[in-house]
């Protein structure tokens, strides 16, 4: 598989990790289930993912946000005995200090990429001339630049960087849409391009 092929597969990966990740309560309305989907869907290309590990990273924390919020959702039943609503607290605030601590670790990682992107070539050192009289000295070596490309790993460049030309957006096939309402399937689309269109 290519480098490209196998991002498409960590991206889609994550997106279908995350709506499995929800938790599907029969008391809660199909209207109900599909806007908390479309959120989740709508958070996790909000975050721009553009490699398998940045997508990682914003899968877990959307995950983990929606967690939270059900953790606190069942906080808010009236017949919730008081000492398991005080550990869903607890277990809520814990995860929202991992879905933002997961934020953070991904804002780092797309700024460093960024910075990388954006660093040019070196330049040479300039040659300081002897003053007269002064003892004709060679000049110390300069240090070897360290370009921006080659610190980087190639899974870390986009698709440009690596001279490979703009990436398509990959369709999805039927198998992938297969189950899903049409709405759904139409969210799942354009999370596909919006994720792709960062790569």
């Amino acid at each position: 598989m290519t480098e490209t092929t196998l991002e498409a597969a960590a991206f889609e990966f994550s997106l279908t990790s995350v709506l499995a990740s929800l938790t599907l309560d029969p008391a809660r309305s199909v209207e109900d289930l599909k806007t908390e989907r479309q959120a989740a869907t709508a958070m996790l290309a909000a975050l721009h993912p553009t490699d398998a590990v940045q997508a990682a990273l914003a899968a877990r924390a959307v995950a983990m946000h929606h967690a939270a919020m059900e953790c606190l959702r069942r906080v808010a039943q009236p017949e919730m005995p008081s000492v398991l609503a005080s550990k869903l607290l607890a277990t809520s605030m814990a995860l929202s200090r991992m879905s933002d601590q997961m934020i953070r670790a991904l804002a780092q990682r797309q700024s460093g990429a960024a910075a990388g992107r954006r660093a040019g070539p070196a330049r040479p050192a300039e040659t300081v001339q002897p003053a007269t009289g002064a003892p004709n000295k060679p000049p110390a070596p300069a240090a070897a630049p360290r370009a921006a490309g080659t610190a980087k790993d190639p899974m870390h460049q986009n698709a440009a960087a690596r001279g490979q030309g703009p990436v398509r957006h990959p369709v999805p096939t039927q198998a992938e849409l297969a189950g899903m309402t049409p709405q759904d399937a139409a969210i799942y689309t354009a999370m596909k391009a919006a994720m792709h269109a960062a790569v």
